[in-house]
């Protein structure tokens, strides 16, 4: 078969030093489709177990009695608060449009769009407003790189620069 032959192509020709050279090795003797179709059967199997796992863990540990009003969407919401500030260094805003009660804000509408994606039964003002009042003014501090801890420069990212293109202070050797 024309793909098989194809995966005999790429498979190593010299002594297997790592593990996913025996594993290509063994794919390309094999015959390529029928493992990769047997891979793929198998990582779904994976994901369709962990899938099961986590919709377990949700009806067991996020809809107890005794939970918080809306935990789990107060949960998404304070995730989604920290990294909007963090990104932006400004606190989100919440609100909804007087006329229809739909989201008005990008982070009310992110927010209503996580919850729709995650089967979230619960609005985004009343979770949104709670994550954004307990942000704090760590939360909304740039977090410096691993060059601005070590006092080598600015963050390329703030800068628009690669990392091959960072300036070093004076003294400094690459």
């Amino acid at each position: 078969m024309e793909f098989d032959a194809k995966m005999q192509q790429g498979a190593p020709e010299t002594p297997i030093d790592v593990a996913i050279d025996l594993v290509r090795s063994v794919v390309a003797d094999v015959g390529g489709l029928r493992a990769s179709v047997r891979i793929f059967i198998d990582l779904f199997r994976a994901l369709s177990e962990r899938r099961d796992e986590l919709e377990q863990h949700r009806d067991k540990f996020w809809n107890l009695p005794h939970r918080a009003p809306e935990y789990y969407a107060r949960a998404i919401a304070n995730r989604l608060a920290k990294l909007y500030a963090r990104k932006t260094g400004q606190k989100p805003t919440s609100g909804a449009s007087t006329d229809t009660g739909d989201a008005s804000t990008k982070f009310t509408k992110a927010l209503e769009q996580i919850f729709s994606l995650l089967d979230i039964q619960s609005g985004a003002r009343s979770p949104a407003d709670w994550a954004i009042k307990n942000l704090t003014e760590e939360d909304l501090a740039p977090r410096m790189s691993v060059l601005e801890n070590l006092g080598l420069g600015p963050c390329p990212s703030r800068k628009g620069l690669s990392m091959s293109r960072c300036v070093l202070p004076e003294g400094a050797k690459d």
